[in-house]
This record gives C-alpha cells, sequence and structure tokens, in this order.
C-alpha cells in the first residue's frame, strides 16, 4: 500500500524518482527488522472473519462464498507473538 502511495506521490510531483528509491530502501529495512523481531502480517484472505485480528470495512455478496469469508485485505494489519499491534482492514462476503 506504502508503494502505491509512493507511485502516486511521483506521478503528482510531490516526490522524485530518486527520492523514492531512498524511500523504498528504508521502507523494505523497516519490514526486515519488524519480522527480525516477530511482527507477522496479518493475512486471512480466504478464511473467516475473526473481529479479534480484523475489522470489516466493505461488505460485497459473493454467491460462491460462505457468509463472513474475507474476500480483500484493504489495509494490512500486524500483530506481535499473539498481540494484535494494528488490526487488518478487510472486505467480508456477505450473502
Amino acid at each position: 500500500e506504502r508503494i502505491k502511495k509512493r507511485e502516486q506521490y511521483i506521478k503528482d510531483g510531490y516526490m522524485r524518482e530518486s527520492d523514492s528509491d531512498e524511500y523504498l530502501d528504508i521502507l523494505f529495512r523497516n519490514e526486515e527488522y519488524a519480522k527480525k523481531f516477530g511482527v507477522e502480517e496479518i493475512n486471512r484472505v480466504g478464511q473467516t472473519f475473526d473481529p479479534s485480528q480484523e475489522q470489516a470495512l466493505l461488505i460485497d455478496s459473493q454467491e460462491e462464498l460462505e457468509d463472513d469469508v474475507v474476500i480483500e485485505v484493504l489495509l494490512k494489519g500486524y500483530k506481535l507473538k499473539d498481540r494484535v499491534i494494528r488490526p487488518a482492514s478487510v472486505k467480508i462476503n456477505q450473502k
């Protein structure tokens, strides 16, 4: 999601391409450190919605899926061991 924002900033003229390369380097380094200390991404696409780890922002209706199944992650969520740091924002299915 941050990479998409970066591309939009470049397109809109808020950021130069050379600056964005440094930004990406810092971003990826931070993700490596987070993994090193046990921070995990919450990605439960295809699984039943869990309000302790996710917040439903959008609802869609797809007949081939069961109710309360996570269809898409809109904003990544993270947890440290068993503790949720930031819940994932998701789109769920409701018939």
